[in-house]
Order: C-alpha cells, then sequence, then structure tokens
C-alpha cells in the first residue's frame, strides 16, 4: 500500500506522466482495440502522425526553454534578423 502511496504522490507532481498515459492508451486503443479491415491502415498512420506532431512540439517547447534559460531568443529568432 505505501508503494502505491509513493507512486500516486510522484504522479502528482509530474503531469508529464499522465500525458504518456494518454498517449500509449490511445495507441493501444487504435491499434488493437478495434481492428477494422482496410481502416486499420489509416488509424495508425494517424496515429503516428498525431505523435509526430507532439515530438515536435515537445522539442520546441525544450529549445525556447533552455534558450530563455540562457537568456537568448527562441529558435525562430535564429532565423530572423532583428
Amino acid at each position: 500500500m505505501s508503494w502505491t502511496k509513493r507512486k500516486w504522490s510522484w504522479a502528482k507532481q509530474n503531469p508529464l506522466f499522465w500525458c504518456n498515459f494518454v498517449f500509449i492508451s490511445a495507441s493501444v486503443a487504435v491499434i488493437w482495440a478495434s481492428p477494422a479491415p482496410n481502416a486499420s491502415d489509416f488509424r495508425v498512420k494517424l496515429l503516428g502522425m498525431v505523435l509526430q506532431l507532439v515530438g515536435i512540439l515537445t522539442v520546441w517547447h525544450d529549445l525556447t526553454a533552455a534558450a530563455r534559460h540562457f537568456g537568448k531568443g527562441g529558435p525562430l529568432s535564429f532565423f530572423v534578423n532583428t
């Protein structure tokens, strides 16, 4: 029981745990929950595209946060002459 309480308090402090849990659940649901012939390829490709977009947004957020931490502009300001 104490293991569950420790993990629950850890999960409450880490919101990305819940995002990962939702993505894993969505992946399982799309791929295995309701297999349909000919439609499953589209669902898998759509899920792959969504996960790629989430990855792009995550990298963008991390680069922006790191740049602000060191007093620089974000990734877009590198390409724009101001």
